[in-house]
């Protein structure tokens, strides 16, 4: 695609959006409730600079020079000071939103140089200024309002009533920076909204599935649950933020492209907050880490909250009755086992600890996957396996079943071999995969790869976590990419992608991307980065944009 084309339909689509809001007949409220902030174009520009450098793709900057000498480059506009948009909500009922955007001037009339270079002009209409394509009629265009040091533009002329709230000043924040107060949320609006959720949730309480009263009941009682559960959101909400910080200044030897992050952010001393506060966890079962590498490693604990725990109970009551009747036939020793399933259940309810973790581990040729579950009384489990297991070898999926195959610290694992595996089990797990399940030491192990996969499992049962750390951290992935690439040409995916990924991530190092989420005194918080070689990915799909619409 040409510069030209470019900026062309750059300048058709910010048209159309303003244009939208007008022909709506939007209103607006006295302060922002949203805001977008963009640090600067120069640091924009910067970013593409980087981008072109660290990618070694240079005709990216020669693309986006061209685009800004069309535009005059920029003259008139302040590129060290941040640009914003604002997002109103009226305070009256019945008015729509709106939105205005602020841009930083050095110079009004250099400004309006630039605007008419791009075909566009102002005119007058009463004792209004308003935009358009130059020669168009009259219509629905947006409103324009030049103030000391920037000028202001937004669909609805009433969006100029309220003074601007963002200072558009040099920042040293993130590049992109959406906020989002709820706090200037009009009352009335959210009123509105917990009559519509409760309304919403009557229906569905009263609807008859062809349920038992019992499970009725039940039903109804998640309902009510979830419903406080958005009322204390919409109530209790404060702020939300996301920011995008693109190629960061950090460790120059771990490199990193980009960082994600969100704040949700809630009343201090709300129901909400006192609830989150309890989902740290004293302990963790589990290691949140180990030194050994993973093509992907999820791990997840936090303390439930006790009615959802009472809930979960309810759930399991209402299982195990139907269970039982569905036992009626059973021998005695599998109508215990199986009831047994239930008590361990119970136990992990009422220790209110989930946890689990999960892990791809890379193998010479294939992949291994490790899996663990937290379960109070797991040895209940482990009672039902020995029964239940070789009953399964009865069946046509599965070719044979070895009870207690190996021993790890006291957790006994049993050896399944299954018939027939699928093309993406064979492609991961290579073609004489096989699935060890155990249950002991308060967890519950799956792990799925090849015969001699007793030595991952045994490690990792063996790293289970043993002192008392509170964690704050309540989620975290962390994914590599390189050790996928075989696995992806094993299946075929597009050869083109693959090649674009093996040039990327020749760094076995540097290939990741990492996520958390975590408690905070007032709510929850979460960060994803993006190591600097997911860079070349960026620059190769847009290189091979302007390549396909040149």
């Amino acid at each position: 695609m040409s510069p030209y084309r470019a900026f062309n339909c750059f300048r058709v689509i910010l048209l159309s959006l303003v244009a939208w809001g007008a022909a709506a007949g939007l209103a607006v409220g006295s302060e922002p409730v949203a805001v977008l902030r963009i640090a600067s174009v120069n640091r924009l520009v910067s970013d593409v600079d980087a981008l072109s450098e660290k990618t070694s793709r240079p005709e990216i900057a020669r693309f986006v020079k061209a685009l800004m000498a069309i535009a005059n480059n920029l003259d008139g506009l302040d590129q060290e000071r941040c640009c914003c948009v604002e997002f109103l909500v009226p305070e009256v009922q019945g008015d729509q939103p709106s939105f205005r955007i602020a841009l930083p001037l050095t110079s009004p009339d250099a400004f309006r140089a630039t605007v008419q270079r791009l075909g566009l002009e102002f005119y007058e209409e009463g004792s209004s200024l308003r935009l358009r394509k130059r020669g168009e009629g009259e219509g629905k265009h947006p409103f324009v309002r030049f103030d000391d040091d920037h000028v202001l533009v937004s669909p609805t002329e009433t969006a100029f009533d309220a003074p601007l709230m963002t200072p558009l000043e040099v920042v040293e924040g993130p590049d992109l920076l959406l906020t989002f107060d709820a706090t200037r949320i009009p009352r009335g609006l959210k009123e509105k909204l917990r009559e519509k959720l409760h309304t919403d949730s009557e229906v569905d309480q009263r609807r008859r599935l062809g349920e038992s009263e019992a499970d009725h009941a039940l039903r109804v009682e998640v309902l009510q649950f979830a419903e406080r559960c958005v009322a204390l959101f919409i109530e209790e909400t404060t702020s939300i933020e996301v920011a995008l910080d693109f190629i960061p200044e950090g460790n120059e030897d771990a490199p990193v492209a980009m960082v994600l992050s969100t704040r949700w952010k809630t009343l201090t001393a709300g129901t909400i907050a006192q609830q989150l506060q309890h989902l740290a966890t004293e302990q963790n079962f589990f290691s949140a880490s180990t030194a050994s590498p993973a093509a992907l490693r999820v791990h997840a604990s936090t303390q439930m909250p006790p009615r959802v725990c009472d809930l979960l109970a309810q759930v399991a009551n209402r299982a195990r009755e139907a269970v039982k009747k569905e036992l009626e036939k059973a021998t005695p020793q599998q109508r215990d086992v199986v009831l047994g399933l239930f008590e361990a259940f119970d136990q992990s309810l009422e220790s209110q600890h989930a946890e689990v973790m999960l892990e791809f581990v890379p193998t010479e040729s294939d992949m291994a996957l490790l899996a663990g579950v937290h379960i109070k009384g797991a040895e209940r489990l482990n009672d039902a396996m020995q029964v239940l297991l070789p009953e399964a070898e009865k069946s046509d999926g599965i070719e044979r079943v070895n009870l207690n195959a190996a021993t790890v610290n006291g957790v006994p694992l049993h050896r399944v071999h299954s018939r027939d595996r699928n093309l993406i089990e064979q492609s991961l797990y290579g073609k004489d995969s096989t699935l060890y399940v155990g249950a002991g030491g308060n967890a519950l192990w799956i792990a799925v790869g090849h015969d001699k996969l007793q030595n991952e499992v045994r490690e990792r049962i063996m790293a289970a976590a043993t002192e008392s750390d509170r964690s704050a951290v309540i989620g975290s992935i962390e994914l590599h990419v390189r050790p996928w690439l075989p696995y992806l040409e094993k299946i075929g995916r597009d050869p083109q992608f693959v090649d674009a990924l093996k040039t990327a991530f020749t760094d076995e190092q540097h290939d990741a991307i990492h996520a958390t989420v975590q408690v905070e005194p007032d709510g929850l918080s979460s960060q994803i980065t993006f190591d600097e070689p997911f860079l070349q990915l960026i620059a190769t799909a847009i290189t091979g944009r302007m390549k396909a619409r040149r």
